[in-house]
């Protein structure tokens, strides 16, 4: 009844599909309302209790994905829902700002989760080319530190970017 909201992170996500002409409108349907709809509703719903908080904080986990056709994103649908999450994430920095409520996003490059299961091995070899800096998946931990900067009062005048978490994937 009483009680507030500080910070809510979105971090909704799966992959269906190929990336291929053969990807299924099941496929399309169930991605777009994991990646994008659902941030979006789970965003309204808060607002009473975001509202309530002195300091506000909507951070969007998106993906690298939504930046650029890479060949190594592995399905046009996430791509395509990650994109519209960008989007979306700027459209309600807008909307919600003269509440004092900040919407950022975090694009994160390849971060290896049970979400890619068995191709694990397949996706680390695939990696070292893309993430430049280190040369390795990104780390849960590494996306949690930078969603932290997000939520706190050092990014208090931050409100609708999207901060690459990739080692560089984005550049190459």
């Amino acid at each position: 009844q009483g009680g507030k909201l500080d910070v809510l992170v979105n971090n909704a996500g799966i992959i269906r599909g190929s990336g291929s002409l053969e990807e299924s409108p099941e496929d399309w349907r169930l991605t777009l309302e994991t990646n994008l709809i659902a941030p979006y509703a789970l965003t309204q719903a808060s607002l009473p209790l975001l509202s309530k908080s002195p300091s506000p904080a909507v951070i969007n986990i998106s993906s690298v994905c939504a930046q650029h056709p890479y060949d190594t994103c592995t399905s046009m649908a996430y791509s395509a829902s990650k994109a519209g999450l960008d989007l979306m994430t700027r459209r309600l920095a807008l909307a919600l700002a003269p509440r004092g409520i900040r919407v950022n996003g975090l694009a994160p490059g390849v971060v290896v989760t049970e979400m890619w299961g068995e191709e694990t091995e397949l996706i680390s070899a695939s990696v070292a080319r893309r993430h430049v800096l280190h040369q390795r998946a990104i780390r849960e931990e590494e996306i949690a530190a930078a969603a932290l900067y997000l939520a706190s009062p050092a990014a208090a005048c931050i409100t609708g970017s999207i901060l690459n978490v990739d080692a560089g994937y984005a550049l190459g």
